[in-house]
């Protein structure tokens, strides 16, 4: 797995380190980090147009945030997420 990881998802930045997801929300957008240890992701299936809602939550209290993947930047946001839930994975 890479030390450091990146993937812009639209006007976000997910940036990925092996324990710590973070989303840079661009231009003057909310900031997020999640530990691996307290994160819960959900995947949805494509829409009709292809696009998927991640939801990203935390185990324990705190903020949650849902990112809008669309078809064009999956192919690059899904590898990163899997690494990201199999470092969350119990």
């Amino acid at each position: 797995m890479p030390a450091d990881d990146e993937v812009w998802v639209g006007d976000s930045l997910l940036a990925f380190d092996g324990q710590v997801l973070e989303i840079f929300g661009y231009p003057g957008q909310d900031s997020f980090r999640y530990h691996t240890a307290n994160l819960v992701i959900g995947v949805d299936e494509p829409d009709r147009k292809g696009r998927r809602m991640v939801q990203l939550k935390p185990k324990t209290k705190g903020v949650g945030c849902a990112l809008n993947i669309s078809s064009d930047d999956w192919p690059g946001a899904a590898p990163l997420l899997e690494r990201v839930r199999a470092a969350a994975a119990p």
